[in-house]
């Protein structure tokens, strides 16, 4: 599991590392933000929903969130393919959601930031989607 503030290039990170471990065994990456767009672009209502919330740069509801990765993790559970989760968990509830799907990672990277770069980057990426 890999987690850190935005601006922290949690997912290049999570590439790198995929890339690098793939000499041995298959990983995958689980990004919740990439499953977001898809269901943007598939128009499908979690995409809907998910559009509403990048508009006023607030955070895609709980329920939809967990509900994404669910189905991501099971499919990988199910075919016994080695996973990274990125960005997830972001909420309280959803951590609690990990736990419930039995779900506890052996390994986790925290990437810190300080302050002022994540603010910074916020602000970029706000003034880039006007």
């Amino acid at each position: 599991m890999i987690i850190g503030p935005p601006g922290s290039h949690a997912h290049d990170i999570s590439l790198r590392i995929i890339e690098a471990l793939n000499t041995k065994s298959e990983f995958q990456c689980v990004n919740v933000g990439d499953q977001l767009l898809f269901e943007m672009n598939k128009r499908l209502e979690a995409g809907k929903k998910a559009a509403e919330a990048y508009k006023t740069h607030s955070y895609v509801e709980d329920e939809i969130v967990i509900e994404l990765l669910q189905g991501i993790i099971n499919q990988y559970e199910a075919s016994s393919t080695n996973y990274i989760i990125e960005g997830f968990p972001r909420t309280q509830r959803q951590a609690l959601a990990l736990l419930k799907m039995g779900i506890i990672p052996d390994k986790m990277i925290l990437l810190e930031r300080r302050d002022g770069e994540v603010i910074e980057y916020l602000q970029r990426k706000i003034k880039d989607t006007k």
